[in-house]
């Protein structure tokens, strides 16, 4: 798969081209070179999927998963701010915090 649309490179988070990767946990995503996107939070990624956004590469960084869009119409930004007012990102709030609930309750036992 190429990473923006060119044939012959596929972007590898942390490679030579960005440098280390450092992640901002605020927003979930970075933008990592020409029209190029890395997310991390997966279903950040998956709503940027459903709004038609190209997938370029996805990969797993040890127990972390990136996967890294092309956009050529710079939407991510706006985008991002849809999907943090939306019902799906409470939802997926919702259940992240029950399974925090159920994990911890599990430990005690």
């Amino acid at each position: 798969m190429s990473n923006n649309g060119a044939p012959g490179r596929i972007h590898r988070p942390g490679d030579a081209a960005t440098g280390p990767r450092r992640v901002d946990r605020g927003r979930g995503y970075r933008y990592v070179g020409d029209k190029r996107v890395e997310v991390y939070d997966l279903d950040l990624a998956a709503y940027f999927d459903l709004k038609g956004v190209p997938i370029a590469d996805a990969q797993k960084c040890g127990r972390e998963t990136v996967i890294t869009f092309y956009d050529p119409q710079d939407r991510i930004k706006s985008l991002a701010v849809d999907w943090l007012n939306s019902e799906a990102s409470q939802f997926a709030s919702r259940v992240r915090q029950l399974k925090k609930v159920v994990y911890s309750t599990a430990r005690v036992r």
